[in-house]
């Protein structure tokens, strides 16, 4: 027969171990990593074309569009309204200013695509997201073997009045088949 002593104590746990060996160890002072602010929810292409009612739907005519401004699929594409601070232009061209919210455009046509973007750059705006990752791929699909949808998005984000710049991405945020986005400050919506 064996005897069984009762303790008192339950059998250490994860948690018992945890605060063992955290024993000793200072919290740090401040917090300095920014942590992103909320993902934008766009609604995915899985759902029919018939259901994007509440997305306007952009009709293009690519035979009537100027193509002969259009760029390849490997040209970095830039731009900035005047005024902006070239210390900000190339933290954007550089990648230093990290994207907050990004939209991949694959699997949309243009039309679509180009609704997408403007509800994504209505809600970053009301949500004062400034600096955006659009991923547009580097489709060839135009007469002149150019990628439509990057190009038609360049010249998009170019009429937008919310938009500051654009500069091509980084090979690790997609390259020439993605743009850095900034926005200007808006307000927030109550």
């Amino acid at each position: 027969m064996y005897n069984t002593i009762m303790s008192d104590k339950d059998p250490p746990n994860d948690d018992d171990f945890f605060r063992k060996s955290m024993h000793g160890v200072k919290p740090l002072d401040q917090d300095t990593h920014k942590r992103p602010k909320s993902q934008i929810k766009i609604k995915k292409k899985s759902q029919p074309t018939e259901k994007f009612n509440d997305n306007p739907v952009y009709e293009y005519d690519y035979n009537i569009m100027n193509q002969e401004r259009w760029v390849d699929g490997d040209t970095k594409a830039s731009f900035s309204r005047s005024g902006l601070q070239p210390k900000t232009i190339a933290k954007l061209k550089s990648g230093k200013l990290r994207p907050e919210a990004r939209l991949d455009l694959h699997h949309y046509t243009a039309g679509e695509a180009m609704g997408l973007v403007d509800q994504f750059l209505d809600e970053c705006v009301a949500e004062q997201i400034r600096c955006l990752l659009i991923i547009h791929g580097k489709g060839y699909m135009g007469s002149h073997n150019k990628p439509i949808l990057k190009n038609i998005l360049i010249e998009h984000l170019h009429n937008n009045s919310y938009v500051l710049a654009y500069q091509s991405a980084q090979p690790r945020d997609g390259g020439t088949g993605a743009l850095y986005v900034l926005l200007k400050e808006g307000r927030k919506v109550l």
